[in-house]
């Protein structure tokens, strides 16, 4: 009885542990998204036209945005570990165990890759300011194809994987962990937006969807007891 008492107290602070790392992660995201279109107004992507990417990037104000954006990549860390307990606790199978693993491997990744598209940005910033704005393109073209195209990949993987498990577990509501495996479809998509040329307005549905299980998963998991 005391065993089963102390593995609850301990799967609620992992729960809430995650979820205070994801709603804190979420808030991150406004900031930058939110504080760089009012900065710079819309982003640029899929593109070659140097005056247009120089133009964007011209404003300083763009840094500090950037650079809290380090808080999302060390929250997201926290949430990774903590959700990854919160599901290994009420794991049954090998199968279950193998999902939460495979989902805390893959979305461990995003944080190396993260810091390098912050630094991507802030480069650019950089460069602009320089006459010649020798490189920029070619730090615009690894941005925009790290973080619009590839990285997307990372996403489809950990989302799948830990959404899944929690579907089998049970450890998250039920709506909620079907949003989190319909995510991974659009996800998949965007991954060809830039191959394709589409434009990149056809992310902000499945952004949309995604920032709605962020939210939703962060305050079921905060309120979990």
């Amino acid at each position: 009885m005391y065993t089963t008492a102390v593995d609850h107290s301990v799967r609620v602070v992992s729960a809430r542990w995650a979820g205070w790392g994801l709603l804190v992660s979420f808030v991150s995201l406004l900031i930058i998204h939110g504080g760089a279109q009012a900065v710079a107004g819309q982003r640029v992507s899929g593109t070659s036209d140097v005056a247009a990417i120089a133009a964007y990037y011209s404003y300083h104000g763009l840094l500090p945005l950037y650079w809290q954006h380090g808080v999302m990549v060390l929250t997201f860390f926290a949430f990774v570990v903590a959700f990854r307990r919160y599901l290994m606790d009420m794991a049954r199978t090998t199968l279950d165990r193998v999902l939460v693993d495979l989902g805390a491997l893959i979305a461990a990744a995003v944080i190396p890759l993260g810091l390098a598209v912050l630094g991507l940005q802030m480069a650019m910033v950089q460069v602009v300011d320089t006459p010649s704005q020798d490189g920029l393109l070619g730090l615009f073209a690894a941005w925009d194809w790290i973080y619009n195209s590839t990285f997307y990949w990372l996403e489809v993987g950990w989302m799948a994987a830990f959404n899944l498990a929690a579907l089998r577990l049970a450890a998250l509501p039920r709506w909620i962990a079907v949003l989190g495996l319909i995510v991974p479809l659009f996800h998949a998509f965007h991954t060809s937006v830039l191959m394709l040329g589409l434009s990149d307005q056809l992310t902000l549905p499945g952004t949309a969807l995604f920032m709605v299980w962020f939210v939703a998963t962060g305050v079921y998991l905060v309120k979990r007891s």
